[in-house]
């Protein structure tokens, strides 16, 4: 199980680019976050949780090998307005095995999205709780 962590201690942030690693198999994931310590329990949190909002590879690899094969390790600190740029440089420079959008790194942050996307979305995500507890 992961140990707890302390992020962003002595620093001036807690955003960076970090790295989610089978250490079985070598597999990686990049990916960016404002927020590390978060970042890092949503990932094994939704692993726990088999939730459809995890890469279904990192999904799979973790059925297969357990969650105790997975390390999170940030590569670099850095500025919020800095993070799309520092993911594309280390994505480009280590080639991860499970990134999905490698050519062009994307954030959500920031998007705007209609009330009635939302409306959509919340709807969804209801159905998918409701079959959970059925």
């Amino acid at each position: 199980m992961p140990r707890k962590r302390m992020y962003g201690i002595g620093r001036e942030t807690d955003s960076g680019v970090y790295m989610l690693r089978n250490k079985i198999t070598g597999n990686f994931y990049i990916g960016q976050s404002a927020h590390m310590s978060l970042r890092e329990a949503s990932h094994y949190s939704r692993l726990r949780r088999d939730s459809k909002f995890c890469n279904s590879a990192i999904k799979a690899d973790y059925k297969l090998y357990g969650l105790d094969s997975f390390e999170f390790t940030v590569l670099i600190y850095c500025d919020e307005k800095d993070l799309l740029r520092n993911e594309q440089s280390l994505v480009d420079a280590l080639h991860p095995t499970y990134n999905v959008m490698v050519d062009d790194v994307t954030s959500q942050k920031g998007v705007v999205r209609s009330a009635e996307t939302r409306e959509k979305m919340s709807v969804a995500k209801k159905k998918y709780w409701e079959s959970k507890r059925a």
